[in-house]
């Protein structure tokens, strides 16, 4: 008994860690999520690894005056409901939410806070160089899984490459 205890206690918080990985990849997984282009991306931050620096690419908030709320250097966020659009599937269409209070984004399948903030999504070393090329030649579009959590933020899949 003596020696099985040693290994029993390091099974315990392996048990325990490997159940919290599973709960957070599963609660991910059911979360509403749409694939949405990027644009205005830096493929290669050397100060701070590879990195896309992006926005998500939205057309015009519907109703704006084009102002600094819509461009995402305002101080306060807005928020926004994302309704997938028809015509172009990686651009869906925002509309403005009267209030980024919890009952109003409940309403929302895809709710957005401050819609033109500027995102740092992750980019494998291996895939950087192919990636800047493609963009400096304007052959390719970047997309990303955008997961909703629907309180306005958002967590990411992996960038990938688009056709145009």
């Amino acid at each position: 008994m003596r020696r099985a205890l040693p290994a029993l206690l390091l099974l315990l918080p392996t048990l325990i860690l490997g159940g919290w990985a599973a709960t957070l990849a599963l609660t991910r997984d059911s979360r509403p999520f749409l694939d949405i282009a990027l644009r205005g991306v830096d493929p290669r931050d050397l100060l701070r690894g590879h990195y896309l620096t992006a926005r998500l690419d939205l057309p015009e908030i519907e109703g704006s005056d084009g102002g600094a709320a819509d461009s995402g250097t305002a101080g306060a966020a807005a928020c926004v409901c994302l309704d997938p659009d028809g015509a172009d599937p990686l651009r869906p269409l925002p509309r403005r939410l009267p209030s980024c209070a919890a009952a109003v984004l409940a309403r929302c399948p895809y709710p957005l806070r401050d819609p033109g903030q500027t995102f740092r999504l992750y980019l494998p070393e291996d895939k950087a160089p192919e990636i800047e090329r493609l963009l400096r030649a304007g052959e390719t579009r970047i997309t990303t899984r955008v997961f909703f959590h629907g309180d306005g933020r958002v967590d990411f899949g992996p960038p990938a490459i688009a056709a145009p």
